[in-house]
């Protein structure tokens, strides 16, 4: 990363999230700027308290995407329910010691929120995550996590 990276991060993190509105639009969701900065902050608040370093945008980015054809998001929910999902990220990140990838770890997460939660992120985030851990903590190495 070059110098001038480093300190246009935050434009740069807000010009990415904000172009997922040209694919977004058409399932009628759109981020506003006020959304982009509360999701960006509630990441930075979120990677602090978990203690972990994350330099680029590429998993909140990848939630956004899933969510634009979810029927359990609509206009009135869709920054919350990325807030949510990020934090759910990295909450299950954390408690996992990066055992498993992001985007294993993205999939199966958003297998639970369509499939099994039906877009609870109060379900998820507590029964269904508290599973995903002890199925990904107490596994067998040599297999590959079983599915959520």
């Amino acid at each position: 990363m070059n110098l001038p990276d480093i300190f246009n991060t935050a434009a740069s993190y807000n010009n990415q999230l904000l172009e997922t509105n040209l694919s977004s639009k058409k399932y009628g969701l759109k981020l506003t700027e006020k959304d982009v900065s509360e999701i960006i902050e509630d990441r930075e608040r979120v990677l602090n308290h978990q203690g972990r370093v994350e330099l680029d945008i590429k998993v909140t980015v990848k939630i956004i995407e899933f969510l634009y054809s979810s029927p359990y998001v609509n206009q009135d929910n869709y920054s919350d329910t990325v807030i949510g999902l990020q934090e759910i990220f990295y909450y299950l990140k954390s408690e996992t010691d990066d055992q498993i990838a992001d985007d294993i770890l993205l999939n199966k997460i958003f297998k639970l929120y369509e499939n099994i939660c039906a877009g609870s992120l109060e379900l998820l985030r507590g029964r269904e995550a508290d599973k995903l851990i002890n199925k990904i903590k107490y596994q067998d190495p040599d297999k590959e996590v079983a599915d959520a």
